[in-house]
Formats: C-alpha cells, structure tokens, sequence
C-alpha cells in the first residue's frame, strides 16, 4: 500500500514529466512505428497488425518492469529504497493530479470568457471531436464527461492493475490504454487496427469501471449531499457505446444534475440540466474526492485482509 501512497505523493508533487523522459511517451512511439499509418485493406491483416502492435510493446514494457522488480527483490537493497522506486515506477502509468489540472486550464478560460481556448485545450488534452463550434455549456459538459471516464483510465483501473498483478500489470494496462487511445477509432485507417486493443482495454476496464462508477456516488454525497446518482446510472449506463464509459458519465450527470451528451451518439440524463461552470467547478471537485476515497477505501480494504478480516 505504501508504494500506491508514494505514487499518488509523486504524481501530485511532480504531475508528469517531459515526453522525453515518459515511458506512455515511448510507448506511443513504439506504437506508431509499427503502426506507421499504413493499415492493410485486408481486415483480417488488418486486426493481425492491431494485435502485434498492441501485444509487442506491451511485452516489451511488462518484462522491463518485471525484471525491475526482481531485481530489487534479489539484490540487497534497502526496502525502502526498493518501495521509493516502485512507487515512483507506479505513478508513471497514472495521470490522476494532471487530469484535474487539465480541467482546471479549461475551467480558467472559461471563467475568463476565453471560449476559444477552451475549446482548444478541450480538443487538445481530453476528446478527439470536433470542438470548434461547442457553446459553454457544450464545453462544460464534454469536460465532465472526459473527467469521469478519464479518472478510470488515468488513476483507478492502473491502481487496480497493480494491486492484482503487481508492476508489470499496471505498465501492460497502461500500454494497452495508450494503444486504444492512439488506435480505437472507426476511421478508415483505424478501424480494424483498433479493433484488438479496444476490446482488450474495455475487458481491462470493465471491474475498474463500475468501482468508480460507485466511487463517484460516494465522492457526491460529501460534495452536493443526496443526489439522484444512482439511478441515472442504472438507467443510463448502457447507453455509450463504450460498456464502461457510461458508468462513470451517468454517475456524475446523476451527482450533479446535468445532462451529458454527444451528438448522434448518447443522451445521459435527458431531464437534467445543461451544465454551466458552477457545474464544472462541482464536476471537477467530485473527481478530486473520488480519487481520494479509491485511495482511503483501498487502504481500508488491504488492512483488513492484512488483519485476516
């Protein structure tokens, strides 16, 4: 547990570090270089690529990261040195404190009456839809939604990856997340190459998911107090095409009251509002707790299995 303590210590102190020194950097460069935007016309070449391309660098990576820890397992280091390292290994494949400062850059210029720029960082960082013609309240929303589902990607699935199946595991998560961020799309170009590291990522997501989606509840009771989270998310989580991403989108519209969408694709929360920035300063706070309580919760839980319990 105290190495996921200095993880989270690391990554709030020191957010990420430059690309040049950020295995997710590398591992998208690895990515695109056997990728090469060159997709076969043939979909069964096509998927075979998506696999090699997602199995190979995450080979590569889990092994690096399993022989770095046997070998502070075998060699005579202290243990505190051995758990500094890992911890500092660990938050290298989460991005919890930099998903909260990219909305609050969002949240700045929107309270500045920067709309524009908004739009841009909300195209930049979080989504890859056009933004160019979203309104505030379009903004606020796409920002939630990126928030939420992003506090899984970013913070609770890798945590939960490495509880289950130590360093390695959150480091193969984190390839197979960046792979599906850099491939899942349905263009032409990707759409079979994606295939593979989409549904790998959504098998990887489905218990992490829902925990956050039950965290954010949580995290809005103390937040707001009584809120209708619950049953927008029982109504509502199915409607992504994703069969995670509704989780954690219908939970916060349920806490905050506001209505997620995009267009031609989800409505979650028909009878909500349209959110506004009040909305969005809330937003962004219940995303800050919620990765708080995953963390006390986890804690709580270790301590009793460690008990016996």
């Amino acid at each position: 547990m105290l190495v996921i303590i200095i993880a989270l210590a690391l990554d709030i102190i020191f957010k990420d570090p430059p690309n040049l020194l950020h295995p997710t950097a590398w591992m998208g460069k690895m990515i695109y270089g056997i990728w090469g935007k060159r997709a076969p016309k043939n979909r069964f070449l096509a998927f075979m690529l998506g696999v090699l391309t997602t199995l190979l660098p995450a080979l590569l990576f889990g092994m690096t990261a399993y022989i770095i820890v046997e070998f502070f397992s075998y060699a005579r280091f202290p243990e505190i040195l051995s758990t500094i390292i890992k911890g500092f290994l660990l938050s290298l494949t989460i991005s919890f404190s930099r998903l909260l400062q990219v909305g609050d850059i969002i949240l700045s210029e929107l309270e500045t009456n920067d709309l524009s720029g908004a739009r841009r960082s909300l195209s930049y960082h979080l989504v890859s839809r056009d933004t160019s013609r979203l309104n505030e309240s379009e903004v606020c929303a796409a920002t939630l939604e990126s928030l939420s589902e992003n506090l899984t990607d970013g913070f609770t699935a890798p945590i939960c990856m490495y509880l289950i199946f130590g360093l390695p595991g959150a480091v193969i998560y984190r390839v197979v997340n960046t792979c599906d961020a850099m491939l899942g799309y349905r263009d032409p170009e990707r759409e079979w190459v994606g295939k593979f590291p989409a549904r790998l990522d959504d098998i990887l997501n489905l218990i992490p998911a829902r925990i956050t989606g039950i965290i954010i509840l949580l995290a809005g009771l103390i937040q707001v107090g009584l809120h209708r989270g619950l049953q927008v998310l029982h109504q509502d989580h199915r409607k992504t095409d994703s069969p995670n991403a509704g989780w954690t989108m219908s939970a916060i519209a349920g806490v905050l009251g506001v209505r997620l969408g995009k267009e031609g694709y989800y409505l979650i929360n028909e009878n909500g509002v349209h959110p506004k920035i009040i909305h969005l300063i809330k937003g962004i706070s219940v995303c800050k707790k919620s990765g708080y309580l995953f963390l006390i919760l986890t804690l709580i839980l270790l301590t009793g299995f460690g008990y016996g319990l």
